[in-house]
């Protein structure tokens, strides 16, 4: 359910590594206990998705990445 919510905002839409400790702050400041989790995982999902469509995060979408992430999340794939 917090997972929507922060989707729904776009906080981690543009996470990028410079923006990362930012976003795990913003993220505590509103009280995600595992903020540094989330951005990790978000990270870690651009990066698979780079990684496993050999394209460039500076040409993928926002709406390609969120589908990955999505996709990531509902196989269990972190």
């Amino acid at each position: 359910m917090v997972s929507a919510w922060i989707e729904s905002k776009g906080i981690l839409g543009e996470i990028t590594e410079d923006t990362a400790s930012l976003t795990a702050s913003m993220l505590e400041n509103m009280g995600v206990v595992n903020a540094d989790e989330v951005v990790n995982y978000k990270l870690a999902a651009s990066r698979a998705y780079a990684s496993e469509t050999g394209k460039d995060l500076e040409d993928a979408t926002l709406g390609e990445l969120t589908a990955f992430a999505q996709e990531a999340d509902l196989t269990d794939v972190a």
